[in-house]
Parts: structure tokens; C-alpha cells; sequence
């Protein structure tokens, strides 16, 4: 039973020491420390008069 009580104690510590690090200096993505790279929706060209599919039956 003492086992798993210091199990749990030591869970409950783990946990709380990583949401501490996660809400107060949360991991930066490495597209964020990328300047220069700057997207726009207005550059997405989409082709005129695409053809029209077929319907299709899954069956």
C-alpha cells in the first residue's frame, strides 16, 4: 500500500510540475522563428473551369 501511495504522490507532482512548465513557457513550433515567410491567402490560385466529376456509387 506504501507503494502505491508514493506512486501516487509522485504522479500528482510529475503532473503538476509539467503543466507548470507547459502555462508558463509553453514549447515555440519551428515555423514560428521563421521570418520572411509570410503566406497569404490571396496568393492560392485556383484553376477556372475545373470539369466536373462523374457521380460515383461506392457499391
Amino acid at each position: 500500500m506504501r507503494k502505491l501511495s508514493l506512486f501516487i504522490a509522485a504522479f500528482i507532482v510529475a503532473t503538476g510540475a509539467f503543466w507548470a512548465i507547459m502555462l508558463t513557457n509553453p514549447p515555440k513550433t519551428e515555423a514560428a522563428g521563421q521570418s520572411g515567410a509570410v503566406f497569404s491567402v490571396d496568393d492560392i490560385a485556383i484553376p477556372k473551369d475545373l470539369p466536373t466529376a462523374e457521380p460515383a456509387d461506392a457499391f
